[in-house]
């Protein structure tokens, strides 16, 4: 940008958080008619067992009990927003989060709207925060994320989504760009008890993200194997002995909350096992999967349609490593040996790896929330960072908030195509995808972002 006066920036930046605060604050208090319902299930389930004059065993095999605790509660309860909630939800119940999960969610009081509202205003704050963090570890301007973040709080609508139902998305956001801290990290550490220790904090964190809510475990996977690949068996196992000790923690203390050595087991079967299309929520419910759109344009299953799209991502991934192993790699080195190369290289990357995590998730899973879609703001910044000579990574970024925000909603719904919103942002992955296949088919110096060459240039 060119050079401006300092007061100007300074002017612009006032205004927009002027404008985001007034936002902010009708996302926290909103009507009696935003009543958070993923929150209220979230909420519900530690508030029911308190409540209860008996023990309820687990939500899973005991919904209706737990519904019950909670409307009589709501009856007797001079609170709009819980009596809108009990009402909304009724006596069906849909307790499908994890045991981790509705453990931690036992240190909000009983008193409903005063936990929403703490909840909403921590969301909030915790987004900001791991966003400018964000911004920090990739190297952008100070100014283009002072006002980045407003904008976002303004017109990002999977982040107003996340918080206006008041689930989990900001938290998954704040620990995936904690996990690029601990990958950074462990890769400068000189001593290799200190990258072990690292190592094991990032394998810990990965496993409690995971257990918390399970949608994200390709990308968890993905960078766990980042970790092997990058730094050798050595040091993962040395990571691995205390994370699956943290891990074994983690494991038993809901089963220790629930009273229930079983309650995995119940949350598994009742989620996964019993009904394995319970998650396949229809479009108009907020489900913007680009397997069930698939599924219905082509009439098939919508696992079958997951299965097509992972085959033809997977395909193409391997058609940009193939490319490069033969058009950069030495002529002496032989076809097998450069394609590892460049798988190594690809996978030493944790911010390339956490997008391919991210898209797969996002283009082969058959439940995905518009809020899913917050997880996307990490690569695209990743893809802003690229330096002058890469624009066209950065527009790919670009297009792809673009595409999941909703700000083309005025737009698309004048097409006659009904669909047409849905599928623009159940596709706002494809951008990141060729922005992937560029960066693997093309890893030379110049498309390499600031933060990843400083460190290339410390290790060499």
């Amino acid at each position: 940008m060119p050079k401006r006066p300092g007061i100007i920036p300074a002017l612009i930046v006032l205004v927009l958080l002027l404008l985001a605060r007034s936002q902010s604050v009708g996302y926290i208090w909103g009507d009696s008619g935003n009543i958070g319902i993923d929150f209220y299930h979230f909420w519900g389930v530690p508030a029911a067992m308190r409540l209860a004059p008996h023990e309820l065993g687990s939500p899973y095999g005991n919904g209706p009990l737990y519904s019950n605790v909670l409307i009589e509660y709501a009856d007797k309860t001079p609170d709009p927003r819980l009596k809108a909630a009990s009402s909304f939800w009724g006596a069906r119940p849909d307790f499908t989060a994890s045991p981790l999960l509705y453990t931690t969610f036992s240190h909000f009081s009983d008193f409903y709207t005063v936990s929403l509202v703490a909840f909403r205003k921590l969301q909030l704050a915790i987004f900001l925060t791991s966003f400018v963090l964000l911004g920090y570890f990739c190297r952008l301007e100070p100014f283009h994320i002072a006002c980045l973040a407003p904008l976002l709080v303004l017109f990002y609508q999977p982040l107003a989504s996340d918080v206006r139902v008041g689930n989990v998305g900001c938290f998954q956001f704040a620990s995936l760009t904690c996990l690029l801290f601990l990958a950074d990290a462990v890769a400068r550490a000189t001593s290799f008890a200190r990258r072990a220790a690292l190592g094991a904090v990032f394998l810990g964190v990965l496993a409690a993200l995971t257990l918390c809510k399970p949608n994200v475990v390709v990308v968890s996977a993905l960078l766990a194997a980042h970790l092997a690949v990058r730094h050798g068996p050595r040091v993962v196992i040395a990571s691995a002995l205390p994370a699956a000790a943290a891990t074994a923690v983690l494991v038993v203390i809901p089963c220790l909350y629930f009273g229930s050595w079983t309650v995995w087991r119940e949350w598994y079967e009742f989620v996964y096992g019993s009904n394995a299309h319970m998650l396949v929520r229809l479009v108009v419910h907020g489900n913007y999967s680009t397997a069930l759109l698939l599924s219905s344009w082509l009439g098939a299953d919508v696992y079958a349609a997951s299965t097509v799209l992972l085959a033809m991502l997977g395909a193409s991934f391997l058609a940009a490593v193939s490319w490069t192993s033969v058009f950069s790699a030495p002529m002496a080195s032989g076809a097998g040996t450069s394609v590892l190369r460049v798988l190594r290289r690809t996978f030493g990357d944790p911010q390339l790896v956490l997008t391919i995590g991210i898209v797969l998730t996002a283009a082969a899973s058959p439940l995905y929330w518009f809020h899913y879609y917050l997880l996307s703001l990490i690569p695209t910044l990743w893809l802003l960072s690229t330096p002058e000579s890469s624009k066209y990574l950065a527009a790919l970024g670009a297009a792809t908030v673009v595409l999941s925000s909703g700000v083309l909603e005025p737009l698309l719904l004048r097409l006659p195509w009904p669909d047409v919103l849905p599928s623009s942002i159940a596709l706002s992955w494809l951008p990141l995808w060729c922005a992937v296949l560029l960066r693997v088919g093309s890893p030379d110096a110049e498309a390499m972002p600031a933060r990843e060459a400083d460190l290339a240039g410390q290790q060499s």
